[in-house]
């Protein structure tokens, strides 16, 4: 089945290729599609809704709250340049789930880096924001 990750950078934590290859390191280029994020900013419905229909089912949206900006959430612990704003994240999100996963998981935040919870609440009520579009 094929693995589609949307919205990251395409380095691998800052290892280059040739490190990666001599360190023996297997290449999942085959198996993986990779969407910039300044590509998946441009359309955030349409990228998404084409990395969807690429899967078969049963497949599962792993969210990793660390593709958005540092401005939309410096609450993560690996920060990188660019990213998503709150608003292209929520469409990605309810597009994805509109394609029928059987699940769905939020992940990367940290509390520590967020002493008033104010990114916390942020989250919630993006998680609202997302169950309140698929139900209406």
């Amino acid at each position: 089945m094929p693995w589609h990750e949307i919205g990251r950078p395409s380095s691998s934590a800052g290892r280059s290729e040739e490190i990666l290859r001599s360190e023996g390191v297997p290449t999942l280029a085959d198996r993986v599609s990779m969407v910039d994020g300044d590509h998946l900013a441009s359309d955030p419905s349409g990228v998404t809704r084409k990395a969807v229909s690429l899967l078969a089912a049963p497949w599962w949206f792993h969210l990793d709250l660390d593709v958005l900006s540092t401005e939309a959430l410096p609450a993560v612990d690996y920060r990188q340049p660019g990213g998503l704003g709150w608003d292209e994240l929520l469409l990605v999100a309810t597009t994805a789930l509109e394609g029928g996963p059987v699940g769905w998981d939020v992940t990367i935040y940290n509390p520590d880096l967020d002493p008033d919870r104010a990114h916390a609440r942020r989250i919630v009520r993006f998680v609202a924001s997302v169950i309140e579009g698929l139900t209406g």
